[in-house]
């Protein structure tokens, strides 16, 4: 139960990155963000930048590349997310 709670929570956060970076919520969660979506990968750059932050931690572009939907991505950011930081950090 905790997991799902996590992957929700980063699913949701995931979203918002997207939104925010495209200007619209037009997507589902499995949509996938290069065929589907149309977005370019100066985008990508944004949106990994604010995740990174988020989860306080810097992220690879080839995370994103990796994982291209918000359900994929948002599992693949629970790792890093789990990973307890330093306070200050």
């Amino acid at each position: 139960m905790a997991q799902e709670t996590l992957d929700g929570d980063l699913s949701t956060l995931v979203r918002e990155a997207w939104e925010t970076a495209l200007g619209h919520a037009d997507f589902g969660d499995d949509d996938d963000f290069f065929a589907v979506v149309g977005a370019h990968s100066v985008l990508v750059a944004r949106i990994m930048g604010q995740l990174g932050q988020a989860v306080r931690t810097r992220l690879s572009l080839r995370l994103f590349f990796d994982n291209t939907t918000v359900n994929e991505l948002a599992r693949a950011l629970s790792a890093f997310a789990a990973v307890p930081r330093p306070a200050g950090r």
